[in-house]
């Protein structure tokens, strides 16, 4: 069986569960390939990976500066991408030699007219949804709206919807998708219910699959050798919290800080891995900023030498960044929100936060801090809730599951009608000239991309719809 998984990125917490997956699916005999844009791989070099060029990289930039970046609502920070200029793929030999095509995070990649290509190319597709924009108009967390449900009409994320472009990107992939016929896999139990809710799978099968952790890597370990190799003092607590972005607001650092303002101890320290301390500067703690932790080994060091995990998200899907900490037999604490509630189990590997309120989140922390023979005990189970739930071999038994039984099943869309409407590539240099600093530029720009809209809609035509 051959498995090919498409990703923009070989970087972050979405690339890095695609990986443990190939890497265990390879461990039980399956053929796994990786296809990422060629931009993406840079250095990377392992056993299956293949690159494509993706010529339309700098116009899909150009597009989404524009319409995006500067266009951004108070307070509306996480990532959005629009549903333009995806790169059909469907004739790479790659996706031809594939059993099945597994989709991960391929936004700013990968769009609607992408998803036609492969169903016309009768492809058998597994999207496994790592935040929620194969669901959504161009939002990747949305923030508590229910837009995706229905339409995705006036995006609260955009001052401007620009000619109601969620609303078009979400109708384009609602339609896509159900031609594709693709199978969704939701790591966590929130995202499951999200994409269930959501207009553009209803209906479709939606499988519950979560990540898996490399115990091997991620394990128990000497506290004070880890320690020493990072810089940590040995005589005092270690609260450790991950801050790559602390200015996402969705990452909760803001409710941290304050909840953090209030339960000083003399003596604890805050450790700080991801480059970005600046957001608990006020908080009264003594910071210990440990910088861009690179490598996963160094990172693994860090949770080992911690005694308590902070994770703070509002809203998220399964952070890795817990799973790994589990692993190291270190309690987490954090809010009750999204995928938390599936890793963290209240009292016994962790403590979670009755709301979503500093008070709330001070009171757990303040709970750990103070009660080390329960630390202790909620990492023991922490680590073996990791092996238990989370291991990769389990991972990877569950996809392999999944696409044997796709195979017995016939793929999305058959014998469709070739492609009447040319292709991104042709409208590319088009693209490219347009600036959509105007609404009559950018009336423009969408003109450039009305030919993938026709190209749907014969589809749709065909079919009979």
């Amino acid at each position: 069986m051959r498995v090919v998984h498409v990703s923009t990125l070989l970087r972050g917490g979405a690339a890095a569960a695609m990986l443990g997956l190939h890497e265990a699916l390879m461990r039980r005999g399956v053929e796994s390939h990786v296809l990422v844009p060629s931009q993406a791989a840079g250095g990377e070099n392992f056993s299956g990976l293949v690159t494509i060029e993706d010529p339309l990289s700098s116009v899909r930039m150009t597009v989404e500066q524009e319409c995006i970046y500067a266009n951004r609502t108070a307070g509306a920070n996480s990532y959005y991408s629009l549903d333009v200029c995806g790169l059909d793929i469907s004739g790479h030999p790659e996706i031809a030699a594939a059993d099945v095509v597994h989709l991960h995070w391929v936004a700013d990649f990968l769009s609607s007219y992408s998803l036609a290509g492969l169903a016309r190319a009768g492809c058998r597709v597994v999207w496994t949804l790592h935040d929620m924009r194969p669901i959504t108009g161009g939002c990747h967390f949305s923030g508590g709206c229910a837009g995706f449900e229905g339409e995705c009409a006036f995006c609260p994320q955009l001052a401007d919807s620009f000619d109601e472009a969620p609303a078009r990107g979400l109708e384009n992939l609602r339609m896509a998708a159900e031609w594709l016929g693709a199978t969704y896999v939701s790591p966590s139990r929130w995202m499951e219910e999200c994409v269930r809710r959501s207009s553009v799978a209803a209906g479709r099968v939606v499988r519950y699959i979560p990540y898996g952790v490399d115990g091997g890597v991620f394990a128990v370990g000497d506290r004070t050798e880890a320690r020493e190799q990072l810089g940590l003092p040995g005589n005092v607590g270690v609260l450790l919290v991950t801050a790559d972005v602390a200015s996402e607001t969705r990452k909760g650092f803001r409710e941290a800080a304050a909840a953090l303002k209030g339960c000083v101890g003399e003596d604890w320290v805050l450790a700080v891995a991801g480059g970005d301390a600046s957001a608990f500067a006020d908080t009264g703690w003594r910071v210990c900023d440990l910088g861009r932790i690179g490598g996963r080994e160094k990172m693994a060091a860090a949770y080992r030498a911690s005694d308590v995990f902070l994770c703070p998200s509002l809203e998220d899907n399964l952070p890795n960044t817990v799973l790994e900490a589990m692993a190291c037999g270190c309690p987490v604490v954090g809010f009750p929100f999204g995928g938390m509630r599936d890793l963290v189990v209240d009292g016994i590997t962790g403590r979670l936060a009755k709301t979503g309120t500093p008070g709330d989140l001070r009171e757990v922390i303040v709970a750990l801090m103070d009660d080390s023979e329960g630390r202790a005990a909620m990492g023991r189970a922490a680590r073996e809730r990791a092996m238990e739930v989370y291991h990769p071999d389990l991972q990877a038994r569950d996809y392999e599951a999944l696409y044997r039984e796709m195979l017995d099943e016939e793929p999305g869309l058959i014998a469709p009608p070739e492609n009447p409407g040319g292709s991104d590539l042709e409208a590319a240099p088009l693209l490219a000239a347009a600036s959509v600093r105007n609404r009559r530029q950018l009336n423009e720009l969408y003109a450039c991309t009305a030919e993938q809209r026709r190209y749907i809609d014969s589809l749709e035509h065909e079919l009979g719809r």
